[in-house]
């Protein structure tokens, strides 16, 4: 079983600025996945918002994160559930993300917690 994730993101600047425990979930480590999101961040919101949602989860499942994005832009927590993918397996684990921002609303630090398969 894979374990938690934690992320922060200025959101402000389009930002991941950290990942601790990506390796489980995603196959790859922290520096490599802000590396690669980074590259993103020249996006406009909406482009941003899209380009994050397929590097990490299923195209089937990315008009969910518009909303979510512009819920944590206007200062709104967010919970909702995912398949993440795994770069290094190319499978996908259903996952829980909690995005909280902070008071003021610059940035917002998130759990991304896997779930247990029913039995």
């Amino acid at each position: 079983m894979s374990t938690p994730c934690t992320f922060t993101i200025d959101l402000a600047a389009q930002r991941f600025t950290a990942f601790e425990g990506s390796e489980s979930i995603f196959g790859i480590d922290a520096k490599r996945i802000l590396t690669d999101l980074d590259d993103f961040r020249r996006l406009p919101p909406a482009k941003y918002a899209r380009a994050i949602w397929l590097y990490f989860s299923r195209p089937d499942e990315v008009d969910r994160f518009g909303k979510v994005y512009a819920a944590l832009c206007a200062g709104s927590p967010c919970q909702y559930y995912v398949h993440m993918r795994n770069a290094a397996t190319r499978q996908f684990t259903l996952c829980k993300v909690s995005i909280t921002p902070s008071a003021d609303g610059k940035t917002a630090q998130g759990l991304i917690t896997p779930e247990e398969p029913e039995k």
